[in-house]
């Protein structure tokens, strides 16, 4: 569903989609992949819809995850960013980009993140990490 949402919302900006089928289907070849550890897989999976799908907000999520997992926090904040660019209400997508920049010890960045959060989930980001002088 989430595939298809993304698609409408390309096809009412005019981009170009590929085959909708065919991206649902790599997605969930995708996270099933990512879910057995393929992260090489998986993370090849995910760059193919992205180069059909360049806004599809769970692939840049999931990507973003897997590249932190694989040790590319760096990677994997910049996806997230572009994951909340396109879901600027996606309270995981701000929790797991917060981390990463704590993560790469950017304590003010994962703050100023934090002021961009729905309000609702602002309270989830103050870790006792970040409060620590």
């Amino acid at each position: 569903i989430a595939i298809i949402l993304c698609v409408k919302g390309m096809v009412e900006r005019g981009e170009r989609v590929g085959d909708v089928k065919g991206l649902e289907e790599r997605f969930r070849r995708a996270v099933e992949s990512h879910r057995r550890g393929d992260l090489e897989g998986a993370g090849r999976l995910y760059r193919e819809i992205l180069k059909q799908a360049p806004g599809q907000f769970e692939t840049l999520h999931y990507l973003g995850l897997l590249e932190a997992q694989r040790g590319n926090a760096v990677e994997g904040a910049e996806l997230m960013r572009r994951a909340v660019a396109v879901n600027p209400q996606a309270v995981e997508a701000h929790l797991n980009l917060g981390n990463m920049l704590l993560e790469l010890g950017r304590a003010e960045e994962a703050l100023k993140s934090v002021e961009r959060a729905p309000p609702s989930v602002r309270p989830l980001f103050l870790k006792p990490s970040i409060l620590k002088p």
